[in-house]
């Protein structure tokens, strides 16, 4: 298991436009990964999960990948936050 914190920086939080680019990616990609704030767990392929998390800015979330290509999976997952804006 792969795992790395994140923070999100975004003003609006994880929105429907970014968490939707981001379950797109984490479809695409053959590891299982988790985001977790707090106590609540979201499983990443799933958009309805990740806009439940109702992440806002300054939320520290965790990112767990695992299985195939766990590691590529986990610095893809991150560059999306990136990209998007999240992060």
């Amino acid at each position: 298991m792969s795992e790395i914190e994140v923070v999100i920086t975004d003003e609006y939080g994880i929105h429907a436009r970014p968490a939707a680019i981001l379950v797109q990616k984490a479809q695409e990609l053959p590891c299982e990964i988790l985001i977790v704030k707090g106590r609540k767990k979201a499983d990443a392929k799933k958009l309805l999960a990740v806009m439940k998390l109702t992440a806002l800015q300054g939320d520290t979330l965790l990112i767990k990948t695992s299985g195939e290509d766990e590691a590529a999976g986990l610095e893809a997952i991150v560059a999306t936050l990136k990209e998007v804006g999240l992060t």
